[in-house]
């Protein structure tokens, strides 16, 4: 069975977020960049994701986007990490935490 796929404009309407935001996400790696599927279309080329998965990150990026910083969100989405220590920036102060 296929995968069920949403197009970028429908996710971009779905969670009222910018192009520019959904980028900037997929930089700091919030986003994996496999997720982001390029297909031909009648109007030419679009970009689609896997809609479960994108659906699924979006609200816990919705969730989260104002209590964290970008860097700990990164390191609760990313399976391997490779520095052993972060900081989790919560408004003005900062802890630092071991992984």
């Amino acid at each position: 069975m296929a995968e069920k796929l949403i197009s970028k404009k429908e996710l971009l309407e779905k969670y009222g977020i910018s192009y520019g935001a959904l980028y900037r996400w997929k930089r700091k790696g919030l986003i994996p960049e496999e997720w982001f599927i390029k297909k031909s279309t009648v109007t030419g080329q679009e970009t689609f994701f896997p809609e479960a998965l994108i659906c699924e990150r979006m609200e816990r990026i919705r969730s989260k986007r104002m209590t964290f910083h970008w860097m700990s969100f990164r390191a609760g989405f990313t399976a391997k990490r490779k520095r052993k220590r972060f900081c989790i920036f919560e408004r003005h102060s900062v802890r630092k935490n071991s992984i």
